[in-house]
């Protein structure tokens, strides 16, 4: 275990080193150049565990068997699982890329991703790293197709207001590589501003704790009308045949988790105003939504999927804000105590994450196959 440790923390550590060498660095191309080194370590380490990650396996068997017999593109489409992803299964394997070497590449799409999320961001992207490894890694490891699939929506949201086209293929590709990102198109219309009310702080804090107070009733009556409203035969057999009540640990962990989502939407609106961004503005409203569905749709299995992507956007959330208060021009202590708390808690987590196994990433093992 404590092999473990040092890997997925000495990752941490690469990034943080890295980000600080960037940040003295004034050559744009030579910034570019040390992050995509980084990148190539983490997607190397990452991309050469071995049975590490509850799906691992299955992902593994995928890909060997699209290199070993190939896949018609009747194949893709008939297939259950979604095109998009199965492409990317089939240009690697035209490549003669090794498993290895192709988990290394969905590990290298999804840094890059990131990476163009934020706009290259030099200054704050090694914030943004330490929260993907303490609060997402265990879903790039484990549901590797939903993971990719939100970080092409994490690119998708600079363009809300932007680009509608560019919006469109990002959720276009995100809904080819997992069909749950259906629920993301609507979320162009996210900075309209009729959902100004969202921006409310009372509101949000009220909307988010209803969503717990009332999270089973609205549960269960969602569960009770969404058969209706699906229509592909597989996801329809997930639903009714997969354990509704998904078992979920209890107690800190949850209780910390609803705290960190508390603190960003009371420190949202301040946040927004630091940097004066509607990339920002339009990620908080995103986020806040996805929480609350989060809340109501947590215990089932098949509709806690649907609102990931969204809440996931907490990543680059905790990022901005953390930088923000350990930078605000007021230098109050108290903005720098909430800075440490929120980095701490979510360091604890990622280590009682790992020392639990929470989505098969622990132990680690490396083995290039």
């Amino acid at each position: 275990m404590l092999f473990t440790y040092v890997v997925y923390w000495g990752l941490i550590l690469l990034s943080i080193l890295t980000g600080y060498v960037v940040t003295n660095v004034s050559n744009g191309k030579h910034r570019y150049i040390l992050y995509c080194v980084l990148f190539l370590c983490i997607a190397f380490v990452l991309g050469g565990r071995y049975d590490v990650g509850t799906d691992w396996e299955n992902y593994r068997d995928y890909y060997e068997v699209i290199r070993c017999y190939g896949i018609s593109w009747k194949g893709i489409l008939t297939s259950n699982l979604e095109p998009l992803y199965l492409i990317i299964n089939k240009c690697c394997a035209f490549l003669s890329m090794s498993t290895s070497t192709f988990f290394m590449t969905i590990m290298l799409i999804m840094l890059f991703l990131l990476f163009y999320a934020t706009d290259k961001d030099y200054r704050r992207f090694h914030y943004v790293l330490f929260f993907f490894f303490t609060t997402f890694l265990a879903s790039a490891l484990n549901i590797q197709r939903q993971a990719l699939a939100t970080l092409f929506f994490f690119l998708s949201v600079k363009y809300i207001d932007r680009n509608i086209y560019k919006y469109f293929i990002c959720v276009g590709c995100a809904f080819f590589i997992h069909y749950s990102s259906v629920v993301l198109f609507p979320f162009w219309f996210i900075g309209n501003k009729r959902l100004k009310v969202l921006d409310n702080r009372l509101f949000a804090v009220t909307a988010y704790l209803c969503s717990l107070l009332f999270a089973s009733i609205l549960g269960k009556y969602i569960n009770d009308i969404i058969p209706m409203f699906i229509s592909s035969e597989k996801y329809l057999n997930n639903f009714e045949n997969i354990d509704e009540n998904m078992k979920v640990s209890s107690g800190l962990g949850i209780l910390l988790n609803h705290m960190l989502s508390l603190v960003v939407i009371v420190l949202s609106k301040s946040m927004v105003q630091f940097y004066q961004s509607q990339w920002l503005r339009n990620m908080y409203r995103c986020f806040l939504i996805g929480a609350i569905l989060l809340n109501i749709f947590g215990l089932s299995v098949f509709l806690a999927r649907l609102p990931f992507s969204l809440y996931s956007l907490r990543v680059i959330l905790y990022a901005y804000i953390s930088y923000y208060l350990l930078h605000s021009v007021k230098n109050n202590p108290l903005n720098r105590l909430v800075a440490v708390f929120l980095i701490i808690i979510c360091l604890a987590m990622s280590f009682f994450g790992i020392a639990h196994g929470d989505g098969g990433i622990s132990p680690y093992e490396f083995k290039w196959i």
